[in-house]
C-alpha cells in the first residue's frame, strides 16, 4: 500500500522541530524568540523579573522592555513581577478572597510576606498578612473580616485570650449575641468568656440565675452562678456577697463604701466601664477627680468617652487629668499623692488629647513644671506658635542642639525673629524651608543645616536649580535614583546642566540604556579606566551604543572594533560582514527580492541582486514510499502556522532593542518634580 503526503504535511514535518525547541524553558519556541528579538537561551530576556513567555502569552507586554514587567494589571497595588514572587494572581486583586487587596497584605510591596514585624505576637496597623492565605491564624475567620470588620487579630487564634477561638465566638453568637472575639469578658461580669462556658454561666448575663449576686462573685464564693439562691448573703444589696466584700476591702453594709459615686460592685468588677478601681479610695488614681466623675470606659481595650478613673493621665502627655481640667482643689479630700492644683485654670488643656494645640509637642513638654500655667521659658500648650513667627513650636524645638551643623543658628520657639532669618546661610529663610513641598506633600528641609540631604548642593541652590527645566530635591541626595549624588553630577555646583556633566534629574543622561551610576561604577564623578562615559551614548565610537554592547551583544564598550559583532536586522549576518558585503545591517533583505541576506549568502546568490532571489530552493525529496501531492485543501490553521514560522528570521526586533543597538535608548527623567515654595 502506497502512503501519500501533501505539501502541507511536509511543511508541518519540517516545522515541528523548530516549533518544539524551547531551550530556556520560558514557554516560547526558540524560532519564535528569534523573530521577537528575545534571547532563546535566557528565560527573562529583559531582566525585568517576568519570563518572556508570560509577558507574550499572558501579560501582552514587551519581553525586551524591563519597565513593563512592573505593570499592575489588576489594580491591587502590586506589579506583575511582585505578584509572581508572591505566587498571587495578576488578574485578581484579592487572590485569596479574604477581603483585603493583595497590595494591602504585602504592604511594602517587596514580594515577601513579613508578618509581625515588631515581634510582639500581635497584629497592628501597618503589619502584613499573607495574600495567598485567606485565614493566616486558622481560626475560621477571613483575615479581611478580622482586620476591617471585627477589630481582631489575624495572627492569633484567640484574639482576646478568653479561652475561646475567634471562630468559635462568632459561631456561638446565635445563642449568645453579646459574644465578641475582641472582648475577653463579653458581659463584663468579671469572668472570661471561656471560664463562663466551663462554669455553665451565661456569657451575656452578669447574673445568670438572677439571684442578685454577680456570677464572678458566686464563682469566687464557690456557689453555683446558674442555680438561683445558692448565693451567700448580701446585706447592702450591691450584688457582692458580704464575704466577697470583706475579702476585697469594701463594706458589706454600704453599696458605695468610699462615696465616690461608683458602687462597690462597679469598682470591683468591670461591668459598665470595664475598669477596676479601689472601692475604698474615692480617687483611685490620685488625679484630683473623684472616680465617679470620670466617665471613660474601655471598648476593645481602648479608652473612650472621657478620662478614666484607673489612670491619672488618661492621654499620656505627662499632666494629670485634674490639672488639665483646671482643678484648683481635689474633688475629694482623700489622699491625692502626685497631684497639684492648677496655677492658671484659664489655660486648661484637653485631658484626652496629648497635644492640645497640635504643634508637635506634648502638653506636658510645654508645661514643663506641670503647674498649669505658662511660665518663663515655656511654650503655650494652647498656642501652636507661641512666638507668632509662622513656625510651629514643635518644629522649632526639633531644630536645636545636635540637629544643627556647626555655625548655624538653632531655632527658638520663643524668638519671633528666627522665622524670616536664614540661620544656615543656604539661601532660604526658616519660613521658606518650612513651606517647601514636593508633589503636594511637605518636603521640609533643616533650617540649621545648609545641605539637608548631604549631597554636596545647598538647599537653596537645589530649590532654585534647573536641569533641563527640573529642580533637584533638597531632601533626597540622589534625586534621579541613578546611584550618584546630585552634587557629584552637578560638578561645578551651579544648579544647571553644563557640558561634560550628567544630569541629576535624569537616570540615564546620555540615553544609552545604562544608568549614570552604572557607567560611573566607582562613583567618583570621573571616567576612570574600565568605565564607559555616562555623557556619551557610544563611548568607544564604534557605532553601537554602550547599553547595546553591554546588555545585548556582550561586547566591550571601550573597544570600537567589536561593535560589528551584532546582528541588528537578525538576518544571520553580523554587522561587520554586512559592511564587507555592502548590504544594509539594518535591513534583513537589502535587495528587496524576498529572501533575506543571510539566506542568499548561505546558498550562494547575490544579496544585492533582487533578480536571483527566485526561485526558492527545491523542497527535499519525500521519503521512500511517500508520494507527495500539491493538491488538496490544507488543514485548518496551516496558513497561520506557515505565516508564523517561515518569516521568523526576517522579523525585526522590538523597537526598544533596535534603538538600543544604535545607542538611541530613551529614558524618562526620574518621576516627580522638585520642591517648590508655597505661601
Amino acid at each position: 500500500m502506497t502512503r501519500t503526503c501533501s505539501l502541507v504535511g511536509l511543511l508541518l514535518a519540517l516545522a515541528a522541530p523548530a516549533l518544539a525547541a524551547d531551550t530556556d524553558g520560558d514557554g516560547l519556541p526558540d524560532a519564535l524568540e528569534e523573530g521577537l528579538g528575545t534571547d532563546p537561551q535566557v528565560a527573562d530576556t529583559d531582566g525585568g523579573g517576568v519570563d518572556d513567555g508570560t509577558e507574550v502569552q499572558l501579560h501582552g507586554t514587551d519581553p525586551t522592555d524591563p519597565a513593563d514587567d512592573r505593570r499592575d494589571a489588576d489594580g491591587d497595588g502590586l506589579s506583575q513581577y511582585i505578584e509572581q514572587l508572591l505566587g498571587t494572581s495578576d488578574d485578581d486583586p484579592d487572590t485569596d478572597g479574604d477581603g483585603l487587596l493583595d497590595g494591602e497584605e504585602d504592604i511594602d510591596g517587596d514580594g515577601v510576606v513579613e508578618p509581625d514585624a515588631d515581634g510582639d505576637g500581635h497584629w497592628s496597623v501597618g503589619e502584613e498578612t499573607d495574600p495567598a492565605n485567606p485565614d493566616g491564624d486558622g481560626d475560621g475567620v477571613l483575615d479581611g473580616w478580622e482586620v476591617l470588620l471585627l477589630d481582631i487579630d489575624p495572627y492569633r487564634l484567640d484574639s482576646d485570650a478568653d479561652g475561646l477561638s475567634d471562630g468559635d465566638e462568632l459561631a456561638l453568637q446565635s445563642a449568645h449575641p453579646c459574644l465578641d472575639p475582641a472582648e475577653p469578658d463579653s458581659d463584663f461580669d468579671g469572668l472570661l468568656d471561656g471560664d463562663e462556658q466551663a462554669a455553665g454561666s451565661d456569657r451575656c448575663a452578669a447574673d445568670t440565675d438572677s439571684d442578685g449576686v454577680f456570677d464572678a462573685v458566686e464563682v469566687s464564693d464557690g456557689t453555683d452562678p446558674a442555680l438561683p439562691f445558692s448565693r451567700g448573703p448580701d446585706v447592702d444589696g450591691d450584688g457582692l456577697s458580704d464575704a466577697f466584700e470583706l475579702a476585697h476591702g469594701s463594706s458589706p453594709t454600704s453599696a458605695d463604701t468610699d462615696g465616690d459615686g461608683l458602687s462597690d460592685a462597679e469598682e470591683l468588677l468591670p461591668l459598665a466601664d470595664a475598669l477596676l478601681t479601689d472601692p475604698a479610695d474615692a480617687d483611685t488614681d490620685d488625679d484630683g477627680l473623684a472616680d465617679g466623675s470620670e466617665p471613660g470606659h474601655l471598648v476593645h481595650q481602648r479608652l473612650v468617652g472621657g478620662v478614666a478613673a484607673d489612670r491619672a493621665d488618661s492621654d499620656g502627655d505627662g499632666l494629670p487629668d485634674g490639672l488639665e481640667l483646671g482643678r484648683t482643689v481635689p474633688d475629694v479630700p482623700d489622699a491625692t499623692d502626685g497631684w497639684s492644683p492648677d496655677a492658671d485654670p484659664s489655660t486648661a488643656t484637653a485631658p484626652q488629647n496629648a497635644d492640645t494645640d497640635g504643634d508637635g509637642l506634648l502638653d506636658g513638654d510645654e508645661d514643663a513644671d506641670a503647674d498649669g500655667a505658662v511660665g518663663p521659658g515655656e511654650t503655650d500648650p494652647l498656642d501652636p506658635d507661641t512666638d507668632d513667627d509662622g513656625l510651629p513650636d514643635g518644629w522649632e524645638v526639633r531644630y536645636q542642639g545636635d540637629a544643627c551643623e556647626v555655625g548655624a543658628l538653632p531655632l527658638d520657639p520663643l524668638d519671633p525673629a528666627d522665622g524670616p532669618t536664614d540661620g544656615d546661610a543656604d539661601g532660604l529663610t526658616s519660613l521658606q524651608e518650612y513651606a517647601l513641598e514636593a508633589g503636594g506633600e511637605p518636603d521640609r528641609t533643616n533650617p540649621c543645616d545648609a545641605d539637608t540631604d548631604d549631597d554636596g548642593l545647598s538647599d537653596g541652590l537645589e530649590v532654585d536649580s534647573r536641569y533641563l527645566g527640573e529642580s533637584t530635591s533638597p531632601t533626597r541626595a540622589d534625586s534621579d535614583g541613578d546611584g550618584l549624588p546630585d552634587g557629584l553630577e552637578d560638578r561645578n555646583g551651579d544648579g544647571q546642566l553644563d557640558p561634560g556633566e550628567t544630569s541629576p534629574r535624569a537616570l540615564d543622561s546620555d540615553g544609552d540604556g545604562l544608568a549614570d551610576g552604572a557607567e560611573d561604577a566607582d562613583g567618583d564623578g570621573l571616567v576612570s579606566p574600565g568605565e564607559s562615559d555616562p555623557t556619551l551614548p557610544d563611548t568607544d565610537g564604534g557605532g553601537t551604543g554602550d547599553g547595546a554592547e553591554l546588555l545585548v551583544d556582550a561586547t566591550d564598550t571601550l573597544d570600537p572594533l567589536d561593535d560589528y559583532a551584532g546582528d541588528p536586522d537578525f538576518d544571520g549576518l553580523p554587522t561587520g560582514q554586512e559592511h564587507a558585503l555592502g548590504t544594509d545591517p539594518f535591513d534583513p533583505d537589502t535587495d528587496g527580492g524576498g529572501v533575506d541576506d543571510g539566506t542568499e549568502v548561505a546558498r550562494g546568490s547575490d544579496p544585492l541582486d533582487p533578480a536571483d532571489d527566485q526561485p526558492q530552493p527545491a523542497l527535499p525529496e519525500p521519503a521512500a514510499g511517500c508520494a507527495c501531492s500539491t493538491s488538496g485543501a490544507p488543514p485548518p490553521g496551516l496558513a497561520l502556522l506557515v505565516l508564523a514560522v517561515l518569516p521568523l528570521r526576517r522579523r525585526r526586533a522590538w523597537p526598544a532593542r533596535r534603538a538600543a543597538r544604535s545607542g538611541r535608548f530613551t529614558h524618562p527623567s526620574s518621576p516627580g518634580s522638585g520642591p517648590r515654595l508655597t505661601g
